[in-house]
């Protein structure tokens, strides 16, 4: 110890732990960007569903492709705002590569086979 023995002191100052969390307002703000990516994402593939009879030449199989891509990638800001007191956090933290990974590669795919 530090006064030179091996007797623990027998006061302990106490411990000032830093989690170095997120702020909430920030998990809002990221929250509301997730939602209304997915919200638009979802909205676009509606409208291509709606009007595929019209839209035969812009492929909208593809299209729908880029935007389940784009949803998969937006889904992955869910799991990252997952904090400290929670139970799986080693279950959120392998979700976040894998949806991110799935979305943009069915994207990217989607885009590939276009040109």
């Amino acid at each position: 110890y530090y006064n030179g023995t091996k007797i623990p002191p027998l006061i302990l100052p106490k411990l000032n732990v830093d989690m170095n969390l997120i702020p909430t307002a920030v998990l809002f703000i990221g929250w509301i960007i997730c939602g209304l990516l997915i919200f638009i994402s979802v909205c676009l593939i509606c409208w291509v569903r709606k009007n595929r009879t019209k839209r035969t030449n812009s492929q909208p199989s593809l299209f729908i492709m880029i935007c389940t891509g784009t949803i998969l990638m937006a889904m992955s800001i869910i799991p990252m705002s997952f904090q400290e007191p929670f139970k799986a956090l080693n279950a959120t933290c392998m979700a976040v590569p894998w949806l991110f990974v799935m979305g943009f590669s069915v994207a990217y795919t989607a885009m590939y086979m276009k040109s």
